[in-house]
């Protein structure tokens, strides 16, 4: 776990005790980087439609084009939200 210098922030990293290797990542950012993270995610993953997105409530699914990879936001106070990072295997 990594922790920012806001203290509601900061990432956690999940890894499966079966294989050890890395499953989930979870990154605590402050709303007012909302625009700029959710471009990024934008420009590097496909927004996946009828998934509900809501801009209010920063909820977004984007995903990999190989599907590997899911990438959920959602706020979680008037000043965090969440990026969670899922890695999927097969």
């Amino acid at each position: 776990m990594y922790s920012g210098s806001y203290e509601s922030t900061g990432v956690i990293y999940s890894f499966t005790k079966h294989e050890g290797g890395l499953y989930s990542v979870i990154d605590t950012e402050l709303c007012v980087n909302k625009s700029v993270i959710i471009k990024y995610l934008k420009e590097h993953y496909s927004l996946v439609s009828g998934a509900g997105s809501d801009d209010k409530n920063i909820q977004y699914l984007f995903t990999t084009p190989d599907k590997s990879t899911v990438i959920t936001t959602l706020k979680v106070s008037d000043e965090c939200f969440n990026v969670s990072y899922s890695f999927v295997t097969h």
